[in-house]
């Protein structure tokens, strides 16, 4: 380059003149190399240094941007995998599947079978609403003809109460998995004015007379073991083999999501 001639420095040369700069040489150094003004070297490289600082805070505030992306689609996968975790599963809630990191996710993983799982989830929890709901009603219906009791709503009244056929449906529930019983069990009595109160779990079982409790808890397990016999209680076990097999798929799959802190792709709402 000249003395004299006007600069024609593109941002690639100044790039190069900051790096020899930075590297040892001199600006007279420079300029002989060059043939040129050290003025224009130093403009050209002041120039070279302030691009580079700009580029690099562009940088940071894009790297924080991603790093708060990425924590808001691992965070939303945090509260899909919650939903897994209820004891009776429920489809996923439609707030959710509408939620804009539900879409997002969707697009950064696109070709993975999570969502068509998802869907399946959602048919699995459908059916458990549907066969508990027949063994609720199956349940309740022997409990009064075993018993030889009615179910009360009033808890001064003696009766059955509807906590029993929720501590029923606790052990189908947990035979089904396969999942050990104890402490489910566990059956407890308060005497109280005019008879006592049975439990399971903090589950009010009934209101008895005292001198009923011996036949009341041979009946319970009576009941507990016909229920098992149910058919509906056939078709909760093949429901709740396919809903564990379901949950570990899908736990592992977000799990790899809240625990990478990284999810591969790009969604329409990517900063860069």
């Amino acid at each position: 380059m000249t003395r004299g001639r006007k600069s024609t420095v593109g941002m690639e040369q100044a790039n190069d003149w900051l790096r020899k700069y930075e590297g040892g040489k001199t600006l007279t150094q420079l300029a002989e190399e060059e043939k040129c003004d050290p003025r224009t070297i130093k403009s050209h490289i002041d120039s070279a240094r302030e691009e580079r600082a700009k580029g690099r805070a562009r940088e940071a505030v894009y790297k924080d941007l991603l790093l708060k992306h990425y924590k808001d689609l691992y965070t939303f996968a945090q509260q899909l995998k919650t939903e897994l975790e209820k004891p009776v599963p429920e489809p996923i809630p439609t707030y959710h599947k509408r939620n804009p990191f539900y879409k997002a996710l969707k697009e950064h993983l696109p070709g993975i079978s999570m969502w068509r799982k998802l869907h399946d989830w959602d048919k699995a929890a459908a059916d458990y609403g549907s066969v508990i709901g027949e063994l609720s009603a199956g349940i309740k219906q022997r409990a009064e003809s075993i018993t030889g009791m009615r179910f009360v709503t009033s808890e001064s009244k003696h009766g059955l109460s509807e906590g029993l056929v929720m501590a029923v449906l606790d052990v189908l529930l947990f035979t089904a998995r396969g999942e050990v019983l104890e402490g489910v069990i566990e059956i407890s009595t308060e005497a109280v004015r005019n008879g006592c109160v049975v439990s399971q779990n903090n589950r009010r079982l009934a209101f008895i007379s005292s001198a009923d409790e011996s036949r009341f808890r041979d009946n319970y397990d009576t009941l507990k073991q016909e229920a098992l016999r149910f058919s509906s209680y056939k078709t909760l076990r093949d429901v709740a083999i396919r809903h564990g097999r379901l949950k570990r798929y899908l736990e592992a799959e977000l799990d790899k999501i809240i625990l990478q802190r990284f999810v591969r792709g790009r969604c329409r709402y990517c900063p860069i």
